[in-house]
């Protein structure tokens, strides 16, 4: 025997299933011995991931629904539609619904909202709505080079959200002088920091994918 819950008071026992969008928590106990041995959660959704770059698919899962069940399929970008969308798909035989989705290479970064909807007659009606949120990213690459010009290896580059004034993500240039960075749309400040101290900062509104270059106040002996 075992309990499934989704964390809302909901319970089920033997039959559980995974048809409703959410975190659920598993519990194994000893029922004898009225002893709780494990626990644990996962998340059910309606893509395979919850972050994208363009290019990339998302593929479309929705689960629960009756047999050749006609389902609206529909993508937004805030109010806006996204074009392809919405479109009609039916439930397999064990009812469910799939459709996939290739990110466009100019795709707009930021939020999209994916909702699943039956639109057949005395149809599934879910208690909880087939809606979900994904981010589509955008790449940023970040060339440090010094007051002469060159590429400079080993500088630690930090992103601030520009906004919030919290680090976003940091890492250290490569040989070439190259740091990468994955964003989603918004404002950033970048730090190049060497030896702890700040040799260069730059503003930089995100909206695609961007190379940057970050000039920084170091130079050599020549």
């Amino acid at each position: 025997d075992f309990c499934l819950s989704r964390g809302l008071g909901d319970v089920y026992k033997r039959q559980a299933n995974t048809n409703l969008l959410g975190t659920y928590n598993i519990t194994l106990y000893n029922i004898a011995g009225n002893e709780t041995l494990a626990t644990t959660s996962f998340a059910v959704g309606l893509t395979d991931k919850l972050k994208y770059l363009r290019a990339e698919t998302v593929d479309i899962r929705g689960s629960g629904y009756n047999v050749s069940e006609t389902v609206l399929v529909d993508l937004k970008f805030g109010n806006a539609l996204v074009s392809g969308f919405p479109r009609t798909v039916n439930a397999n035989s064990g009812g469910v619904v799939t459709d996939s989705w290739v990110i466009p290479a100019d795709a707009t970064l930021g939020v999209y909202t994916l909702t699943l909807t039956n639109t057949t007659t005395s149809g599934t009606v879910k208690p909880l709505p087939d809606s979900q949120d994904f981010t589509i990213e955008g790449v940023c690459e970040v060339q440090v080079r010094n007051l002469a010009n060159q590429i400079v290896a080993g500088i630690l580059v930090e992103v601030w959200d520009a906004t919030s004034g919290y680090v976003n993500v940091l890492n250290k240039t490569d040989e070439t002088g190259l740091v990468r960075f994955v964003l989603e749309a918004g404002e950033y400040v970048f730090k190049a920091f060497w030896k702890d101290v700040v040799v260069g900062s730059k503003y930089q509104i995100i909206t695609e994918n961007t190379t940057l270059l970050l000039p920084v106040s170091l130079s050599n002996l020549k």
